[in-house]
């Protein structure tokens, strides 16, 4: 989707190449070696959703250096597809039950090794980050404003997977006021915003008429 997405902003077909291959390594790089928990310590090795879109970022950011070529409309491609990317990782969670939801016996609710029936946070993760993803690929197309589209997406991005948490289970064994994973999203969208901002100051000398 982020090929297309900048194959139809008019980049050359090699930046489109080199900087998928660039934010495929990231994505899988970051992906694997950042902890599922980064703040308990883990011997385990697995794929976390938020590694992967931090991974996503950091290409696409350093892709910005070495393309000069529709810049803005590269990053915002990225930005906008990693709603797409952490959604569909989130079905591998809900087929291997790996964070329950809270206790719930309403519409939908699954079981997990016997237990009683829980909130199917994982689905509903997906769907959300999903709609995420249209939104803001819907608003990138209309309006063409790429930085406004990557904070729209990002801001949205934090406040989905803040809100979720309250929905899972392990969201009430913390011992905090937020959770692990609360505070990793929010340490997640300063970054994400920090880099549309670096993008903004670096790729644009002050006195340059900006669309966005």
């Amino acid at each position: 989707m982020a090929c297309l997405i900048m194959y139809r902003s008019g980049l050359n077909r090699n930046t489109i190449i080199y900087t998928a291959l660039l934010c495929f390594v990231c994505i899988t790089t970051f992906g694997l070696f950042l902890p599922t928990d980064p703040f308990v310590y883990n011997k385990s090795l697995g794929f976390t959703g938020a590694g992967g879109a931090l991974g996503l970022l950091i290409g696409a950011f350093i892709s910005l250096f070495i393309h000069r070529d529709h810049e803005k409309e590269m990053f915002a491609a990225w930005v906008i597809c990693a709603p797409l990317m952490y959604g569909l990782s989130k079905i591998a969670c809900h087929v291997t039950g790996c964070c329950s939801g809270i206790e719930y016996r309403g519409f939908a609710n699954i079981s997990y090794h016997g237990e009683d029936g829980r909130f199917p946070v994982q689905l509903s993760e997906s769907v959300i980050f999903v709609i995420i993803f249209i939104v803001g690929l819907i608003y990138f197309i209309k309006t063409g404003k790429s930085l406004v589209t990557s904070r729209i997406v990002v801001a949205l991005s934090v406040v989905a997977k803040f809100g979720m948490d309250y929905l899972r289970e392990s969201h009430y064994t913390s011992s905090g006021f937020i959770s692990n994973n609360q505070v990793l999203a929010i340490v997640c969208g300063i970054f994400a915003i920090t880099l549309t901002e670096l993008t903004d100051r670096v790729l644009f000398k002050p006195g340059k008429v900006k669309k966005n």
